[in-house]
């Protein structure tokens, strides 16, 4: 079900919640239930707006009946967003993209971002030996998460080279500790 067919920007929070409850054929106990035994009452005084849900509920809400944060409370403000876990795992994840970047375009360098309709970054673009690659978070998602299950095979499989794979180890950390120092001073200066 698409969830922009609930977008309703003038409705309240509780109107969003029970008409998206109804929609997925959820009663408000079987909300209550997911959402962690919040009461069917609970549920009904905030589809009926005697109280309003705080904004780490409405997240909770939003994930339970399975749409963006924003289709339950259109007029979420900046401060509310930004406390928001869902805000801050794509702060988290844009973060890593940008500091994946910087590594990138110190070596070699400028990129270009490329926006969708919407203004929203679609991808990075960069040319390495004037032919062009194109990088998108996903990418840059699958390569971290690669790289962080692999690293202790990859140790592993170096190590066969080292007498002791101890030394290979403080080599290793050595290596990191170089790279967050070369972070650090390139980058957030």
């Amino acid at each position: 079900m698409d969830e922009y067919n609930f977008y309703y920007p003038n409705a309240s929070v509780g109107e969003n919640i029970k008409r998206i409850r109804k929609a997925r054929n959820m009663t408000q106990k079987e909300l209550g239930e997911k959402l962690g035994g919040i009461s069917q009452q609970q549920i009904g005084q905030w589809e009926n707006g005697i109280k309003n849900p705080k904004i780490e509920t409405i997240e909770k809400i939003a994930s339970v009946l399975d749409v963006n944060i924003f289709i339950l409370k259109p007029n979420i403000t900046k401060d509310e967003w930004h406390t928001t876990e869902t805000y801050k795992k794509a702060d988290e994840k844009y973060n890593i993209v940008m500091d994946f970047m910087r590594v990138l375009t110190h070596f070699y360098g400028e990129y270009d971002e490329i926006l969708d309709s919407d203004g929203d970054i679609r991808y990075y673009k960069l040319s390495i030996n004037d032919k062009p690659y194109y990088i998108t978070f996903e990418d840059v998602e699958l390569l971290m998460a690669y790289l962080k299950k692999n690293i202790p095979s990859l140790i592993e499989l170096l190590s066969k080279d080292y007498d002791n794979i101890e030394d290979y180890k403080t080599k290793i950390g050595k290596l990191e500790q170089e790279l967050k120092a070369y972070m650090q001073d390139e980058f957030y200066e």
